[in-house]
């Protein structure tokens, strides 16, 4: 309905107030679940992690992005607002993907096959699925590893 009004008014010549009440930062926290395979050995775990996002949306074009920042890690993913609460995230998207665990790190590349942002009652979310391929360092040796990593943060 926010965005109702912000239209008619607008087209009728009238100044609106913004009716984005998304904010331009926030920290959001959760977990990773990295399903992969490297050298036919399955590896399966979840991390804990907090992201730091810068949210831009434009209003008038409806286009948005998001600054994810992690560990030193930060990246910039683009998406379109659907309404007041939703930003559906651009599909096909390259990502990086980077963690670290005990007694291993892991350095993927990421390809958005799903992802939104939710702004509900003041609280926002964040779902990626990616797939993604790259290596993971594990006792000093560098194995290469196919699979996919599903994140889902929240403030």
């Amino acid at each position: 309905m926010q965005l109702f009004t912000f239209l008619l008014l607008t087209a009728i010549g009238l100044p609106a107030a913004p009716v984005l009440s998304w904010p331009t930062q926030t920290r959001v926290t959760g977990t990773a679940n990295l399903k992969a395979t490297g050298m036919g050995i399955p590896y399966n775990n979840s991390f804990k992690l907090t992201y730091d996002l810068k949210i831009h949306i434009d209003p008038a074009t409806g286009k948005a992005s998001v600054d994810v920042s992690y560990q030193g890690h930060s990246s910039t993913v683009k998406g379109t607002l659907v309404n007041d609460s939703l930003i559906q995230l651009s599909m096909g998207q390259d990502v990086p993907q980077n963690f670290q665990g005990d007694g291993f790190s892991a350095s993927l590349k990421g390809v958005i096959k799903n992802g939104f942002l939710t702004r509900i009652n003041n609280k926002v979310r964040m779902f990626i699925h990616v797939d993604a391929d790259g290596t993971i360092l594990w006792q000093g040796l560098t194995i290469p590893v196919t699979g996919k990593v599903e994140t889902d943060t929240h403030n």
